[in-house]
């Protein structure tokens, strides 16, 4: 993979100490870009990018972009231009603060309720990067949609996530995750993050702030039969209680996924099935895939040969006497989509377009060559 590497390096020491110099830059933002300046968390990201095509003189859209700390690796790998999107206003905020002071070339744009101000078929490829487990279901489908509308025919799109549906362990090691972000207590360790509020608590702050003159009994009644309400359904069907007309207690679910009743829903960690990831990317004119890619090492020891070995064995193996099995391999799920421009209806009979595709392993190194 041919990359500007001394460009990269130069661009986050630069993000690093402008941050460090402007004083409402929030903690996360300070840490992040330590992260990527000095313990190079750009690596991963370059590993990602492996599994596409050349981005040379592309127009790339990060969805969920946070700060834009992804910008200098798109850049360094030879796109012409960059969209950052999220639906956090802070997040936009620092990031066009502090990538217009060190002058560096970008745009960061809001998304409400999955909706894109970006011009139809006007990009050539999209990353979806540790996002999609956080979107409501409410909007996930205009999020598919809306991807689709901006793309260029012949443009993709890859989804990454490491919550996959298929894979029991991941689907056993969430549960319990569940649980803690939607009662607490907070300051609970997940194993992947901690719980600053749980929802329910959340809730119950948003209902108290709304009718302060409530008993707390009754705060803590709809606090626990309110789960997976947000924004202003919840404060309706506050109101409905309060009337006694309509009201429906909703009670959290065990395993269900757990929801911010924030204004914009968010979900923590939600599983899909790569399946789900491509029949709903195909709905709107997107054909997917599945994608797996052989190991690699740099490592020249007997032991780290003999493992990378033995693990792409394995993966032809499964590759070629049980390819379903395929899907559950891994926590994580990459689906690399590209827009065919047709209408789902009209793909096996007009323009043999296949509406699924197996699971694939792709080797990196041919693709890059």
């Amino acid at each position: 993979m041919n990359f500007d590497e001394q460009f990269i390096r130069s661009a986050y020491e630069k993000i690093s100490a402008q941050g460090a110099e402007i004083r409402d830059v929030p903690d996360n933002f300070v840490t992040l870009s330590a992260w990527f300046h000095k313990e190079q968390l750009w690596r991963d990201y370059l590993d990602l990018f492996k599994m596409v095509p050349s981005l040379k003189g592309c127009k790339v859209v990060d969805f969920g972009c946070k700060f834009g700390h992804t910008f200098p690796i798109f850049h360094a790998l030879g796109a012409a231009a960059v969209i950052g999107v999220d639906v956090e206003d802070e997040y936009l905020r620092v990031g066009n603060l502090v990538f217009s002071a060190i002058g560096f070339p970008c745009e960061l744009v809001k998304s409400d309720e999955g909706y894109l101000p970006i011009e139809s078929e006007t990009v050539d490829f999209v990353l979806v990067n540790e996002v999609i487990s956080h979107i409501n279901p409410t909007y996930l489908d205009t999020v598919y949609a809306e991807i689709a509308r901006i793309l260029k025919v012949g443009g993709k799109v890859l989804i990454s996530d490491g919550n996959n549906r298929a894979s029991e362990s991941c689907v056993a090691d969430l549960r319990s995750l569940y649980a803690a972000w939607e009662n607490g207590p907070a300051g609970t360790s997940t194993g992947r993050d901690t719980v600053d509020e749980p929802f329910r608590g959340a809730r119950r702050d948003i209902i108290a702030g709304l009718h302060p003159d409530m008993k707390p009994e009754e705060i803590d009644y709809l606090a626990d039969n309110t789960s997976g309400l947000f924004g202003e359904r919840l404060a309706i069907e506050v109101g409905k209680y309060i009337r006694r007309e309509g009201w429906v207690a909703r009670p959290y679910r065990d395993g269900c996924c757990p929801t911010n009743p924030g204004a914009g829903g968010v979900v923590m960690e939600r599983a899909l099935h790569p399946v789900q990831v491509e029949l709903g990317l195909a709905e709107h004119g997107i054909a997917a895939q599945q994608l797996f890619s052989y190991a690699t090492t740099q490592q020249k020891s007997l032991r780290y040969t003999l493992a990378v070995a033995v693990y792409n064995l394995r993966l032809r193996m499964t590759k070629m006497f049980a390819p379903h099995k395929l899907y559950g391999r891994t926590w994580a799920l990459y689906v690399l989509g590209t827009k065919v421009g047709t209408p789902p209806a009209d793909w096996d009979v007009r323009k043999g377009v296949k509406l699924f595709h197996p699971p694939t392993v792709v080797n990196v190194a041919a693709q890059q060559a």
